[in-house]
């Protein structure tokens, strides 16, 4: 047997053959049916260079979580700076997270920082919105020189209006370092959940283990505790950790698995008459998404059409009906439904494990006629959908590159 390795040209010419092959299926969807008009624009940074002077060099800036705002036009959250090594290779490990406001209408980016010199910012970094209270925590990691032998200190800042001002929360930072917080939970306007693990001995075999330790707020101090079991369950000789979990159903909350034993003994947090208290639960097997999830015999009402049960669109002009092989749910995870006069889109993105169906059905005239666009609107990143505007252009936010693309589609 004889094996073939194909050199960086060959793969260049390799992957130019495949372009060209998707071209040509395009076009022949396209051609005589339809047009597609493109156009990038690049995200713009109001403070850009504040990074640039640093000794060390980042790039590809990418947004790790992003969340809408208030105002239509506004989003927020936190970018991850990769570090760039010389091999031109990164590591999020060594990653800046800042905290960043995204302008969708002027398509910029304003940053946040907590210390004048942002080279002084150490990779952790975490974010909590309060959405009972409207208030927005951020933790910050801040070095006391450039390393090599800095100090660190946690520091925790407060937002009221979504970002745009912060200020120190001492309070909150005292317990953030003292229990050595590594998330925060809000349950409700006066309570909220902090967790953190420890390294200890397994209390019966010679090996450490993680023992989780969840501490409920009230008003932001301590009022009680729930630490983990520190002896799980061996799995073929090895330690089986506890593992961090948060699963809100109504006043229930689940804190993961216990025990791995049949049956599973479930952490939980239950509100009852406003206060929250720990227990236990006994279960022998959790199931999500329960047949009373799901909608049956539904019908709901779109601008040209109805959907019934998720996979029936029936036309208001009388062309008939447009039966699909999926299901479109209500938070729309998989299919979007956009609708701007007689033009209807579904522009499908779903991805399974590596395998795309992702594309787009078309229709000009209020559901008569049906066009298939079978590329993707965007490349294989994260992105934001954001609407269709008065000249029939569809936009979309490229999260991880960073642009605002517009496609335009109009019938022949």
């Amino acid at each position: 047997m004889i094996l073939y390795s194909l050199s960086a040209l060959d793969w260049e010419i390799w992957n130019k053959r495949i372009d060209k092959t998707d071209e040509r299926v395009v076009n022949n969807f396209v051609k005589g049916y339809f047009s597609l008009e493109k156009k990038i624009e690049p995200t713009k940074f109001e403070n850009s260079d504040i990074l640039g002077n640093s000794k060390v060099f980042y790039q590809n800036p990418h947004w790790s979580k992003i969340f809408s705002a208030k105002d239509q036009n506004s989003y927020y959250g936190y970018m991850n700076y990769p570090l760039v090594y010389s091999d031109n290779n990164y590591s999020d490990e060594t990653s800046k997270y800042i905290f960043s406001i995204y302008d969708k209408k002027k398509n910029t980016i304003k940053h946040w920082f907590p210390t004048d010199d942002p080279e002084l910012l150490a990779g952790e970094y975490y974010l909590c919105l309060d959405t009972f209270n409207e208030v927005i925590y951020q933790m910050a990691r801040i070095r006391n020189h450039i390393p090599p032998w800095s100090r660190e200190k946690r520091q925790i800042y407060l937002s009221k209006d979504e970002g745009k001002t912060w200020n120190k929360d001492e309070e909150l930072t005292q317990i953030f370092n003292k229990y050595d917080f590594r998330s925060l939970e809000i349950l409700d306007r006066n309570h909220a959940l902090g967790y953190t693990k420890r390294w200890v001995k397994h209390k019966y075999k010679e090996y450490n283990v993680d023992q989780g330790i969840y501490y409920l707020l009230k008003n932001m101090q301590i009022v009680d505790s729930l630490k983990m079991p520190n002896d799980p369950v061996s799995n073929n000789g090895f330690a089986v950790n506890y593992q961090y979990g948060f699963s809100v159903e109504n006043d229930t909350v689940f804190l993961g698995a216990w025990s791995h034993s049949k049956p599973n003994f479930q952490p939980i947090i239950v509100k009852t008459d406003g206060n929250w208290n720990f227990t236990s639960k006994k279960i022998t097997r959790r199931y999500r998404n329960s047949d009373s999830d799901i909608e049956k015999d539904s019908i709901r009402d779109y601008q040209n059409f109805q959907l019934i049960n998720n996979r029936e669109l029936v036309f208001k002009n009388g062309s008939g009906t447009l039966k699909l092989n999926y299901e479109i749910d209500k938070k729309q995870n998989d299919v979007y439904i956009w609708e701007n006069g007689k033009r209807i889109y579904l522009i499908n993105y779903r991805n399974y494990y590596g395998a795309s169906s992702l594309f787009s059905l078309l229709s000009f005239d209020g559901g008569t006629s049906w066009y298939i666009y079978p590329q993707e609107l965007y490349e294989k990143n994260p992105h934001i959908f954001m609407e269709i505007n008065e000249q029939n252009e569809i936009l979309l936010y490229n999260l991880y590159k960073l642009y605002k693309a517009f496609y335009k589609f109009s019938p022949l």
